[in-house]
Parts: structure tokens; sequence; C-alpha cells
């Protein structure tokens, strides 16, 4: 009889043991999926810095382009003002020297 009741206390040993590491199995998923949610929002939150980063730079080097080819317009109209005839002239021979390299 002795045997038998240590193959039961075995067994319920046994069930418990296998009911501890269970328990412990699940709190270790539960805090994996946990870190894994961190992880994926931490990383979310970076690219979005570096979205907004990178637009904030398009848009600056966008304000600069604009800036720069109004400058260059505004200084084209002086020119054309100043020069009309040259200025006729010069978009004659350019659009002749476009004209002949085109048909080739």
């Amino acid at each position: 009889m002795n045997t038998m009741t240590n193959t039961a206390d075995t067994g319920r040993s046994s069930m418990s043991d296998l009911k501890t590491d269970a328990a412990a199995v699940r709190e270790d998923l539960a805090t994996l999926k946990n870190d894994a949610v961190d992880v994926g929002t931490q990383a979310a939150q970076q690219v979005a810095e570096r979205v907004k980063v990178g637009a904030e730079h398009a848009s600056e080097l966008a304000q600069t382009a604009g800036q720069q080819c109004k400058a260059a317009h505004e200084s084209m109209c002086k020119q054309v003002t100043k020069h009309p005839t040259a200025a006729v002239l010069l978009a004659l021979g350019a659009g002749a020297v476009i004209g002949r390299v085109m048909w080739r």
C-alpha cells in the first residue's frame, strides 16, 4: 500500500508542478506580448518622428527653392525691362538653336 500512496503523491506532485509551470508560461507569454507591443509602439513613434523631420526638411528646401526662383525671375524681368531688344533677339536665337537641335 505504501507504494501506491507514493505513486499517487508523485502523480499529484507532478500535476501540481505541471500547473505551476503552465502558469509561469502564461505569465511569460503575457510579458512577452506586452514587451512586443511596447517595442512596436516605440518603433512607430520613431518612424513618425523621422517622417516629421523629413517633411520639415523638405518644406524648408521647397521654400528655399521658391525664393531662389522668385529672385531669378525678378532679375530676369529687370534685365528684359532694361534691354528689351537684346532680350527678344536672345530669345529668338535660343529658340532657333533649340529648334535646330530638335530637328536632327
